[in-house]
């Protein structure tokens, strides 16, 4: 006859025992700064949810064909009056739609280029291209309203305009704001 023996049952207790502590381990070490880090990286947008509107009060909100066959877009952006969100802004993102859902965006950043990829966003006013210049981008501050003009070298016609802020830590939240784009009934201003 074959004598079986097992493991005792203290022995069996203490293994059990190790492995519940190493998996709390992997789970306090790795699961719970994970599940922290996507808290905070979901909420992060939360107080930004209408913090860019579109301005409609001067009618700015167009196109226009330039015989160059370039089209410039120009839309006026708003910013929320509540207080303590601008330190945490870095600046906003327009996404230009077509009727058929072609789209393009252009990242509108403080202290950014005006060059952007296909074409050029700027600030109009004169203040921010002095003596021709390349512009400096200004985004809108604390309750101000600024007006942008983008030089699309794309052949359809953009229909409608998003806006989404870009915090500081680059992430670009959901779309607080759109418009509908409509040929200007004046020239807009062109950049000199």
């Amino acid at each position: 006859m074959i004598k079986k023996r097992g493991i005792s049952p203290v022995i069996a207790t203490v293994f059990i025992v190790m492995m519940t502590v190493a998996a709390a381990s992997i789970i306090y070490a790795i699961v719970i700064p994970f599940v922290k880090n996507n808290l905070v990286k979901s909420s992060e947008c939360v107080p930004y949810s209408d913090y860019y509107k579109f301005d409609t009060s001067f009618g700015f909100n167009c196109y226009q064909r330039k015989p160059s066959g370039d089209i410039i877009y120009g839309v006026s952006v708003k910013a929320n009056t509540a207080n303590n969100l601008p330190e945490n802004v870095a600046g906003f993102a327009l996404r230009f739609m077509t009727k058929e859902g072609i789209a393009k965006r252009v990242n509108v950043k403080e202290g950014g280029n005006a060059s952007t990829e296909g074409g050029k966003v700027w600030l109009l006013n004169e203040s921010a291209n002095p003596k021709g210049i390349n512009p400096i981008l200004q985004i809108p501050k604390r309750g101000e309203i600024k007006p942008y003009a983008y030089n699309s070298t794309e052949s359809g016609i953009f229909g409608s305009v998003e806006i989404y802020p870009i915090l500081k830590s680059e992430r670009i939240c959901e779309k607080t704001d759109s418009v509908n784009i409509v040929e200007c009934a004046e020239n807009i201003p062109k950049m000199s």
